[in-house]
């Protein structure tokens, strides 16, 4: 679940996103919250929401490792060669 531009985030909204993890988390999901700003996660420690129930990773970058490490997979970079014999 991601909420990348997401500009603000109240109550309504907070309650909402948890309402959808525990729904997936219900469904036999991991659920896992990407793309959460410095000022939104602010927000939601002041509004006293609790997330500790749920992963939350900074970046989608991040929120893909991270998932592809649950496979204990990971991205590899290949190099290739210009040499065509």
């Amino acid at each position: 679940m991601a909420i990348t531009g997401v500009p603000t985030v109240d109550t309504s909204v907070a309650n909402h996103f948890l309402q959808t993890a525990r729904a997936a988390a219900m469904l036999g999901s991991r659920v896992v919250l990407v793309g959460i700003s410095s000022e939104i996660a602010q927000t939601i420690i002041q509004l006293e929401i609790d997330l500790s129930d749920i992963t939350t990773i900074a970046d989608l970058k991040g929120g893909i490792e991270f998932a592809l490490g649950l496979m204990n997979k990971r991205i590899v970079s290949i190099k290739m060669s210009s040499d065509k014999r």
